[in-house]
């Protein structure tokens, strides 16, 4: 009963808290996200907890609708922070006046981030799954209307986890364990894009989601996110080649800022930062 009590303690403290950013306040455009760019100007970002180090430093890009692109870089590039600052987790740097992030010419801050959440769906790196069984992980994905079986399994199929799950003896009834610990990483990371596709959100953030994947599987949700960029933007964090390889739009992050930019075979071509940090042996032969 104590352990019971300090852990209902914690709940409510975290429930009582005041957000920093109001969600229910601001703007909802007419148009959907996936029809809107989404352009940086001049954002800086830092963490509150190294006040001198800059995560980002006057970044600035537009990433067009229904367009895919892949952030790469060195781990703590700031990749993973360009996707918390589109569904504001976090806050940029606002000291500038004229910096921030822009949906069709209107300032992220003045929009709902309500609006903006439920339009996107966010798969990171370790997704968290639930105790509860594999059909139920699936479905929590939409929370707007009842998940019938039918979409369970059409997204299950998509994310090329289906067939895995058949093999279960109970199936989609199978309980995942707590976290997901009953299957493995790369299985969890399945189930978390097939959550994400019953949502059928207009915008995916994706951060490291195939790294640990096998290269057959891996290929198989890279083809499936190719079709995807016909109906929804999505950006890809990921440290993986093969990842890289049909996207529309590469950017490779330095220390908060763009080093490069452009399509898989060119920057393979140009021989620089992307180059040298995927095919270090071919570089070493020249």
């Amino acid at each position: 009963m104590k352990h019971a009590s300090l852990a209902a303690n914690r709940i409510f403290k975290i429930l009582d808290r005041d957000s920093k950013i109001p969600v229910d306040e601001g703007l909802c455009p007419d148009q959907s996200i996936n029809n809107l760019p989404i352009e940086f100007r001049q954002v800086s970002y830092r963490y509150t907890s190294r006040p001198t180090s800059w995560v980002l430093k006057d970044f600035s890009w537009t990433f067009q609708p229904r367009q895919n692109t892949a952030i790469v870089g060195l781990s703590g590039s700031g990749k993973t922070s360009i996707l918390c600052l589109i569904h504001r987790l976090y806050e940029a740097d606002s000291s500038n006046t004229n910096s921030g992030i822009f949906l069709n010419d209107i300032n992220i801050r003045t929009i709902s981030p309500r609006w903006i959440r439920e339009q996107i769906c966010v798969v990171n790196q370790e997704p968290q799954l639930f105790n509860l069984t594999l059909m139920e992980n699936i479905a929590y994905g939409n929370n707007a209307h009842p998940v019938t079986m039918d979409e369970i399994t059409d997204a299950a199929r998509r994310a090329n986890i289906h067939e895995f799950i058949m093999t279960l003896p109970q199936g989609y009834d199978t309980l995942a364990g707590p976290r997901g610990t009953h299957i493995s990483t790369g299985q969890r990371q399945r189930i978390a894009i097939a959550r994400a596709l019953v949502r059928k959100p207009k915008l995916l953030l994706l951060d490291e989601i195939t790294s640990a994947m096998d290269p057959e599987n891996e290929r198989y949700i890279q083809n499936l996110l190719t079709g995807l960029s016909q109906d929804y933007t999505y950006l890809l964090v990921t440290h993986r080649l093969l990842s890289t390889t049909q996207v529309d739009q590469i950017l490779f992050i330095s220390r908060g800022r763009i080093v490069e930019s452009g399509s898989f075979d060119q920057l393979i071509q140009s021989k620089g930062a992307f180059y040298a940090l995927f095919c270090p042996e071919e570089i070493k032969q020249t």
